[in-house]
């Protein structure tokens, strides 16, 4: 078996590290020469002003290539790894026998011969936002977590992606836009991959769902994420390569710092299939031993797939094809001397220590590096000559006295500085009730259900397509088995399309209550059609959204549904006749038994809307919501009635500070305070529809749908029914469920059981092996475990959240 170059080989060291972390970074295997000959017209590519920050129109931007050299020769220590890491040159095959490319882009590779394994200058540049600037983000926020390979089916063997390799054209600093790792999330995706022989698409989702491929978003992978803890950033000098098992997942972060982040991401495949049952297991490769070991598995002896390995023609090519066109115009105006070539110099960043970095940085007890950066401009290189002597020894006369009185000034400013926020901050900070807890649970533990008493004018409403009808049967005999069994009401199923005649008939053979279908008409589903919305500007702004990565933000269905039932769904007209709503999700459980009605309680306790998870919304699929949010506040002199305070921050900056610079930042009013992103997690509420349908509802969603965000944004039900209870609720108006145990998707909150309350000899309740109780426990019979589904995330308040609705409810 061929090894790859004699003059380099992997440390032991280095191996374990791989086979522990899934990959390994190797320094100087270029020269800065050789990345600033590929990077020396890189601004002209561009068409950009390395000076001029108001030009950087892009923060992302994977560029296609034009030159290319066999790595043999431009990085012979790289190969060498990859060699390594892979089995040996023999197994890997040559550039563009797998990949995608244009005709000008396999002519590159034609002219440098078939056989070579070829880097080329398709540069990824991350340039940042003016809104991330100086923000960290923390890594589970990022949304455009991914595993490579857009052109092909995935399967766990496949060739066409047998190392993920990104070499560093620029010294890459700590939240300067590095490449963000997860290393414990390759055990997740070789399971995934495991379970899912057929194939899934290169967004994971699995053949059968998908069965033509067609490009989806990034859900899976940003689901994943929530589920691990390891992460680290491929931060480094130029010249540094990383080297990386094909399923790590990885995506771009922030960059904080605005220094061009510079890498490239060349493709390396294999001849044949990674082979896990090989007769002699000397011969499986680095990576082969990862995949197995994070399998828990020494071979994997009769496993195979079970379809075809189709390629796909990814979206990308297009772009760069288009993006191609216009580097080489501007490539060419600059060879007439039509266009300058842009003064890349400018602005140089000038380490003044040299950079050591980790060879494992996502340890949080050993920082990758410690260093000092200046920017160097010709105004600042020396200091301005001046006669200071004379100043020190003989001041002139008055001086003293003038020092005094100045620094006097300056105590007074600077005092004012400091106390001005801090009263603030104590006037605008929520406020505890004077008379005691405004919400408690409203049973603990369980009761025998009393069937017989009056239920409210209520209904459950499920949002649903044909195509959902087994996780919406799911959901359906969870509350059955939980709740409705004993209540019996209603279901209101909507749709924008009808429903066919078998989800019909199965979901009413499940429900024991009365069952209605309904469409959703275009009015209240799809673009508004009034005179002052920009339908070409909104459907921009989606794609733009799918681009980026947002959570969702590229799906024009999901903007459709979040504008549906942030304000129109009260008024369908299957619902007009009903004053209570309990939302019902496909795909979710009941983890507890619910023995009491909660319409009648709520109604009882004059409750408007109840809740059960309370999470952090991502700031980048609704930045400017709070901000409009706050100002409809002030201009239509809404007073607080205490529950504002619980989702807005008040800032602790002076008052130039928050007015200058905060109220321009993503997250932040006019006032440069900021929200603290909590909000009540829509997908289980329980509201009075009278409050949705009130005059004060219908003012704040007409004044939202004009300001566009619903599609110039991500704007979510969630977030805009949670403010509009901080507008126009008081704290006592709102109940969270701490006795329901409840899941969705990943994420799952569920009680400790009441102690001595469980009812054991009660028939009438779900049987089975329930937890164990619990001294401060307020569930019936909750059994956490009871689903099925893998890498549930229990939700626990975010301590921000958790403390802001305690304080304001009196349990603070």
């Amino acid at each position: 078996m061929t090894t790859g170059p004699e003059f380099y080989h992997l440390t032991e060291e280095q191996k374990a590290h791989f086979l522990k972390h899934g990959y390994i970074r190797l320094e100087s295997c270029f020269s800065r020469e050789k990345a600033a000959q590929w990077t020396n017209n890189l601004w002209t590519r561009l068409g950009m002003d390395p000076a001029d920050k108001s030009t950087w129109t892009r923060e992302r931007t994977n560029m296609p290539f034009h030159t290319a050299e066999d790595v043999r020769s431009f990085a012979p220590k790289a190969w060498a790894g990859i060699c390594e890491l892979l089995g040996g040159e023999d197994r890997i095959a040559s550039s563009g026998n797998d990949h995608p490319a244009d005709d000008h882009e396999k002519g590159v590779v034609a002219a440098k011969g078939n056989d070579r394994q070829l880097w080329t200058d398709g540069l990824i540049v991350n340039l940042g936002t003016p809104e991330g600037e100086g923000k960290r983000v923390d890594p589970k926020d990022l949304m455009g977590w991914h595993v490579d390979g857009d052109f092909f089916v995935h399967y766990l063997d496949s060739p066409e992606q047998g190392l993920l390799v990104i070499p560093l054209f620029s010294d890459i600093q700590p939240q300067g836009g590095a490449t963000v790792i997860c290393p414990d999330g390759i055990p997740k995706i070789a399971k995934f991959l495991y379970d899912h022989p057929a194939g899934v698409s290169p967004r994971y989702t699995p053949r059968v769902q998908n069965p033509t491929f067609q490009p989806d978003n990034l859900q899976f992978f940003n689901k994943t994420i929530q589920t691990c803890s390891e992460f680290a950033e491929a931060i480094g000098n130029t010249g540094d390569v990383y080297l990386l098992h094909p399923l790590m997942l990885h995506t771009h972060s922030n960059n904080s710092l605005r220094i061009p982040r510079i890498i490239t991401n060349p493709p390396v495949s294999l001849k044949e299939p990674f082979n896990f049952d090989r007769e002699n297991p000397a011969e499986y490769s680095l990576v082969e031993r990862k995949t197995l070991q994070e399998l828990g598995k020494e071979s994997l002896k009769g496993w195979k797939i079970t379809a075809g390995r189709d390629k796909l023609v990814p979206q990308r090519l297009k772009v760069q094809a288009k993006m191609k066109e216009e580097e080489l115009r501007r490539l060419e105006e600059l060879k007439k001397g039509a266009i300058k070539q842009p003064d890349s110099r400018q602005g140089i960043t000038v380490y003044t220590s040299a950079p050591r970095f980790d060879m494992h940085p996502s340890n949080p007890s050993e920082r990758p590096f410690n260093l000092s950066v200046i920017r160097l401009s010709p105004s600042n290189l020396l200091p301005k000559k001046k006669n200071l002597e004379a100043w020190r020894g003989n001041p002139p006369g008055g001086f003293t006295k003038m020092r005094l009185v100045y620094s006097k000034i300056l105590v007074a400013i600077v005092a004012i500085l400091v106390l001005e926020p801090a009263l603030r901050w104590h006037r605008m900070r929520a406020q505890r009730p004077a008379n005691g807890p405004l919400d408690t649970v409203f049973t603990s533990g369980c009761r025998e259900p009393h069937v017989d008493l009056p239920r409210e004018n209520a209904t459950f409403v499920m949002l649903a397509r044909n195509s959902d009808l087994d996780v919406a049967v799911h959901s359906i005999d969870s509350i059955e088995q939980r709740f409705n069994r004993w209540f019996h009401y209603p279901y209101v199923f909507l749709d924008n399309e009808p429903f066919d005649a078998r989800f019909t008939e199965a979901v009413a053979k499940h429900a024991s209550g009365p069952v209605e279908f309904g469409v959703i008409p275009e009015s209240m589903w799809g673009y508004p059609e009034e005179d002052w919305f920009d339908r070409g500007a909104a459907e921009a702004a989606v794609a733009r959204q799918g681009e980026r990565g947002i959570q969702y933000g590229g799906l024009e269905s999901y903007h459709h549904m979040c504008r549906f039932f942030s304000g129109f769904f009260y008024d369908h007209e299957l619902l007009r006749k009903y004053k209570w709503y309990w939302r019902l999700e496909p795909d979710v459980d009941y983890v507890c038994d619910i023995t009491y009605d909660p319409f009648v309680a709520m109604a009882q306790a004059n409750k408007t809307y109840g809740w059960v998870l309370e999470i952090r919304e991502l700031l980048n699929t609704a930045p400017s919501l709070f901000h409009q949010t706050s100002a409809y506040k002030q201009s239509a002199n809404i007073e607080s009635q205490g529950l504002w305070e619980a989702f807005a921050e008040p800032s602790w900056a002076p008052y130039p500070v928050r007015k200058l610079f905060l109220s321009h930042l993503a997250g932040y009013d006019a006032q440069g305070d900021g929200w603290n992103l909590c909000h009540y997690w829509s997908n289980f509420e329980i509201a009075d529809l009278d409050w949705y349908r009130s005059q004060a509802y219908r003012d704040f969603f007409a004044m939202l749908d004009r300001a566009g965000g619903f599609y110039t944004e991500r704007w979510g039900d969630a977030p805009v029914h949670t403010l509009a209870a901080a507008l126009l609720l008081p704290p006592a108006a709102i109940h969270q469920f701490r006795d329901i145990g409840y899941r969705h998707d990943f994420f799952i909150s569920c009680p400790l059981n009441a102690p001595g309350q469980q009812l054991p000899e009660s028939p009438a309740l779900s049987p089975g092996d329930w937890d164990a109780e619990a001294v401060d426990g307020v569930g019936c019979r909750c059994q956490c475990d009871s689903t099925t589904h893998d890498n549930l995330l229990p939700v626990r308040p975010r301590p921000v959240c958790k403390k802001s609705w305690e304080r304001v409810i009196g349990l603070r």
